[in-house]
């Protein structure tokens, strides 16, 4: 979501919407801040279903702005529609399978909705995956870091996994880059079929 969002030069934050279901919020905030650091993505949590905890995101939907609700299924996105619109009637919504904790699609249509202030707020169905066409320099510029420290690797072929001299390696041994990082970043650059960092 990250990749398109800067492929389509628009301003993404990654919202988590269910921060009352975990007694450990900064751990999850503190994982997706250090995975989201090089992209200038504000990361915010907060319980969807709490109206007052979602004014946090008021100067997001701000008269004249629109906004786009993206996410997997179950990730709360309808849920936080109900809270920062001015609908009528909500949205329906779903819990969570419990036995394989993974989301329904209830919600089946794109809807445009009026936030409280005045903006404009698109609530998307659940998203299986994303397809990357011609983003090469999104993928590049989310993982600056990684295409950075690659750029100093003692090969120009580098692979990123054993070679002798490689600086991404040494970055994740060091705790600088998670390894998981690395690894989106392998697959979202396949995905874009960005070239090699040299």
């Amino acid at each position: 979501c990250l990749v398109l969002a800067q492929a389509a030069d628009a301003t993404a934050t990654v919202v988590l919407t269910k921060a009352d279901q975990t007694d450990s919020v900064s751990g999850y905030l503190a994982r997706l801040e250090s995975s989201t650091r090089n992209s200038n993505v504000d990361v915010v949590a907060l319980d969807g279903t709490n109206q007052d905890e979602c004014l946090v995101l008021d100067s997001y939907l701000a008269a004249g702005q629109t906004v786009a609700l993206l996410g997997s299924s179950g990730a709360g996105k309808s849920t936080l529609a109900n809270s920062l619109t001015v609908l009528t009637r909500t949205r329906e919504t779903h819990a969570v399978r419990e036995r394989d904790a993974r989301g329904r699609h209830t919600t089946v249509d794109r809807l445009l909705l009026q936030t409280k202030n005045g903006g404009i707020l698109v609530d998307n169905p659940g998203c299986r995956e994303f397809g990357l066409v011609d983003c090469k320099h999104a993928v590049a510029k989310v993982f600056s870091d990684i295409t950075t420290l690659g750029a100093q690797c003692r090969f120009r072929n580098c692979s990123h996994q054993r070679e002798p001299g490689c600086h991404i390696q040494s970055a994740i041994s060091n705790g600088e880059i998670d390894e998981r990082r690395l690894q989106n970043y392998v697959r979202l650059r396949t995905e874009a079929s960005v070239p090699a960092v040299n």
